[in-house]
């Protein structure tokens, strides 16, 4: 692989702090990654599985999402829609 780029310090520095508090993840099967460029499409739910590859995936990589979370006015509707909206409604209240 290359050598790995280093990120702006403000990324670096969000990364650590979010490392503090989100559950540690364990990436399995990285002795089969090839020395040659790849494409590593991952199969999640909810938002997860981008936030822990990456916290957690230690090689140099990019990544790609859905073009709707790039753009700010687009964003919350998006984020229900696809995180919130699916969520079992059946749940009580307690007082």
């Amino acid at each position: 692989m290359k050598k790995k780029q280093k990120r702006p310090w403000i990324f670096r520095v969000i990364k650590y702090l979010v490392r503090l508090f989100y559950p540690k993840t364990e990436v399995v099967g990285l002795q089969n990654m090839p020395d040659e460029p790849v494409v590593i499409v991952g199969n999640h739910t909810q938002m997860h599985g981008p936030i822990a590859c990456e916290l957690y995936f230690p090689e140099n990589y990019y990544t790609w999402c859905a073009g709707q979370m790039m753009k700010l006015k687009e964003v919350p509707a998006y984020a229900y829609k696809d995180f919130w909206s699916q969520k079992a409604k059946n749940h009580k209240t307690v007082f």
